[in-house]
C-alpha cells in the first residue's frame, strides 16, 4: 500500500511539473522580501505567492500539489525535471497545514 501511495505522489508531482513546463511558468523573486511568486497561466496579470509547502492558487489553498509549487521546487533543484516514475518527493509541511490523505 505505501509503495502505491508513493508512486501516486510521484506521478502527481510529475504531472504538476509537466503542466508548469508546458505553461512556461517561471518563479519571480521579490528582492525586498525574498518572497517567491509564480504567474497564473490562466488568469492574465495574476500572480500567486508560493513556497516549498504552500501556494495561494486555488489548488494550493486546499493543500493540493500544484504546478506553481512544482515550478519552484524544480528551480530550487529539489524536484528533478526528468523524474523517474518511482521517485518519491518529500515536501516538508508546516504544523498548521492540513494534508489531504
Amino acid at each position: 500500500m505505501a509503495e502505491r501511495v508513493a508512486e501516486t505522489m510521484s506521478q502527481r508531482w510529475s504531472r504538476a511539473l509537466d503542466r508548469a513546463i508546458a505553461d512556461g511558468l517561471d518563479v519571480l523573486t521579490c528582492e525586498a522580501t525574498g518572497q517567491w511568486f509564480v504567474e497564473s497561466a490562466s488568469r492574465s496579470g495574476t500572480v500567486y505567492e508560493v513556497s516549498r509547502t504552500r501556494c495561494t492558487c486555488p489548488a494550493g489553498r486546499w493543500g493540493g500539489i500544484c504546478k506553481h509549487m512544482a515550478c519552484l521546487l524544480a528551480q530550487l533543484g529539489e524536484l528533478p525535471i526528468d523524474a523517474p516514475p518511482a521517485l518519491v518527493v518529500v515536501v516538508p509541511v508546516a504544523d498548521d497545514v492540513a494534508v489531504a490523505a
